[in-house]
């Protein structure tokens, strides 16, 4: 039972009593004398006197609830004879209605009445003390999503460095070979122009001069030598240029090896901080249990209340032939498809299905209003079918959350994600993904809750899937 449940039961309630508080009021109106005996009575009581008498009217104060008159509520139908002959006969001490309910047992119930009305204030107050709380719960589960959802994109963008920095590695060790290859080369041709010099002997521009016939000769040796010598140059000079680029290649091989030590160690300390979040939040979520049970304690009390008044005025209806109608009509939908697209295309699983259920953690309802989808994290959520988008953002237990409204009073709920892919007012089309699955609110694990309102109620969402089995009547224990 939520927080709406418990709202709409407990103004269910008030509402009741204070229609049957009326109700008796109307029957006194109508011409039965009560004469309340001080010892049979509280203080509390209200003192009626018939028409006519000269003493002083002393009533409990009643309130007329919006689009009630006591008139509305009163008894249509006057008394029978026989009923009014046997009114007639009682005795002033022994005072009955001509329904056959005594001054005194109304007296009491109406005591009675009172004191549910400020036993129920009392635990509402109680209950408001411990929403309060959940509220504060559930802020400090928003700001854990934020920091999980933080450190998450740390590690995804170390992720991506790794992987770059592996590409890079594989490219640069492909080059380190093809460099290692050329600077051997380069090495081996030294050897060998350094050996056939050795073999063959050096030639100077001296030698030159001295061998040559004229000048035409020196300047055509000359040439040569030089030639010879840019030859020499070039080859050592290649032979450096291949010995510069392999130790640079090494060195930026060297630097990108450590880099990925320390991606590495960044990984494992981003995945540390993530899991000291995560356990965090399932701390905080299982310490929360002892408020949790509190408040449960006290719905169930609010509960008892509600049945016992329910009761009383249900008896009340029978002895004064009292009927309380609210005048307006709830609809039906009338949703122009036949059926619904699945929400998750990537999974069909349930896990847990609409109805009742043992609840899996703490914060989690024991009604499931929903049906579970479990699935990857960030997996892509659809629209299932057409409509406009009325809400997109945090909503307590439910943890980011997107509502569709599809028109004749039919809305799609879907809760726990990471992110969205749409904005309150967009139109939206049957199978257009609006968001992504995550584990935000109360959580177990990624999953999708999808729930469907008619109304403003919710409904099994399997209605809407005929191919589908379901098994609400096991009792699921998975997902929120």
């Amino acid at each position: 039972m939520d927080k709406r449940d418990i709202r709409d039961n407990l103004i269910l309630a008030v509402v009741m009593l204070l229609l049957m508080v009326l109700a008796c009021r109307s029957a006194l109106r109508g011409g039965i004398a009560y004469d309340v005996q001080a010892d049979a009575t509280s203080t509390d009581a209200t003192e009626v006197t018939t028409e006519g008498s000269s003493d002083t009217t002393t009533e409990t104060p009643t309130i007329t609830p919006d689009g009630f008159s006591d008139d509305d509520l009163s008894n249509d139908s006057d008394d029978d004879d026989d009923d009014s002959s046997d009114s007639s006969s009682s005795s002033d001490s022994d005072t009955t209605t001509s329904n056959g309910v005594s001054a005194e047992e109304l007296a009491a119930l109406t005591q009675e009445l009172t004191n549910t009305l400020q036993e129920k204030n009392d635990l509402q107050t109680t209950l408001n003390a411990l929403l309060e709380s959940q509220n504060d719960f559930i802020s400090k589960l928003n700001e854990l999503d934020d920091l999980i959802l933080e450190y998450q994109d740390k590690l995804d963008e170390i992720d991506e460095r790794t992987a770059s920095a592996q590409t890079m590695m594989v490219q640069l060790s492909s080059e380190i070979e093809e460099a290692q290859q050329n600077q051997d080369a380069q090495y081996e041709l030294l050897k060998t122009h350094i050996r056939e010099e050795y073999e063959n002997g050096s030639y100077s521009f001296l030698d030159a001069i001295f061998d040559s016939v004229d000048f035409m000769d020196i300047v055509s040796k000359s040439e040569y030598i030089q030639a010879v010598e840019d030859y020499d140059e070039k080859v050592l000079k290649d032979y450096t240029n291949a010995k510069q680029v392999l130790a640079d290649k090494n060195a930026l091989l060297t630097m990108l090896t450590s880099n990925m030590d320390v991606l590495a160690e960044a990984y494992e300390n981003k995945q540390e901080s993530l899991q000291i979040l995560s356990d965090e939040k399932e701390s905080q979520i299982n310490s929360y249990q002892e408020s949790i049970d509190s408040m449960e304690a006290q719905v169930k009390s609010l509960e008892q209340i509600e049945a016992e008044v329910q009761a009383k005025i249900t008896a009340a209806e029978a002895s004064y032939n009292v009927s309380f109608s609210v005048n307006g009509s709830t609809g039906s939908a009338q949703y122009n498809g036949a059926q619904f697209l699945w929400p998750m295309p990537t999974s069909t699983v349930i896990s847990s299905y609409y109805g009742p259920r043992t609840a899996p953690t703490a914060g989690a309802t024991s009604y499931h209003r929903g049906i579970d989808i479990p699935c990857s994290m960030g997996s892509d959520v659809i629209a299932v079918a057409d409509g406009t988008v009325i809400y997109v953002g945090y909503l307590g237990n439910g943890g980011n959350a997107v509502i569709v409204d599809h028109g004749s009073g039919i809305s799609t709920c879907y809760f726990h994600l990471s992110s969205y892919n749409c904005s309150v007012g967009d139109t939206v089309t049957a199978g257009q993904t609006i968001c992504y699955s995550g584990n935000t609110g109360v959580s177990t694990g990624p999953h999708l809750h999808f729930a469907v309102r008619e109304n403003g109620e919710y409904v099994n969402p399997l209605k809407y899937y005929t191919m589908i089995e379901d098994k609400s009547s096991v009792s699921d224990t998975e997902g929120n």
